[in-house]
């Protein structure tokens, strides 16, 4: 029975964690996180749209360059009738860092509206609590 190119890759694959544990955990890690960073923009576009759907004003940093916001700043920042929420979007798995954490609990102590989701429902449920009529 000849071997498919998806086997010779599995194959290739197991050699190459043979070779060397530690390369292929960090090329892995690597490879997690590239499909982490697309599935937390997806879900920062699909909040960004719910939010313009409804008339909402979104303001979202670039995640490809440096940032001109304080360390932890939340992903959006959606704005509706004079009111503000703040969105930290992750993806399963995903937890805020020390400088989200801080940065989330002094804007709360500002009396910001801010939370992490890891989905739209929650982010939705979010946005009409605090922020729509």
């Amino acid at each position: 029975m000849p071997i498919s190119s998806l086997d010779l890759a599995n194959i290739e694959r197991k050699l190459a964690r043979a070779r060397d544990p530690k390369a292929a955990a960090a090329k892995d890690e690597a490879a997690r996180e590239k499909w982490a960073a697309g599935q937390e923009k997806a879900l920062q576009e699909a909040i960004e749209q719910y939010a313009q759907l409804h008339g909402c004003y979104v303001v979202r940093p670039p995640m490809h360059k440096r940032s001109q916001f304080p360390k932890g700043y939340p992903d959006l920042s959606i704005h509706f009738a004079a009111k503000s929420v703040f969105i930290e979007a992750k993806t399963k798995g995903n937890t805020l860092s020390d400088d989200q954490r801080r940065c989330h609990e002094d804007m709360r102590r500002c009396g910001c509206m801010v939370t992490a989701v890891w989905n739209l429902p929650d982010a939705i449920e979010f946005i009409r609590l605090h922020l729509l009529p």
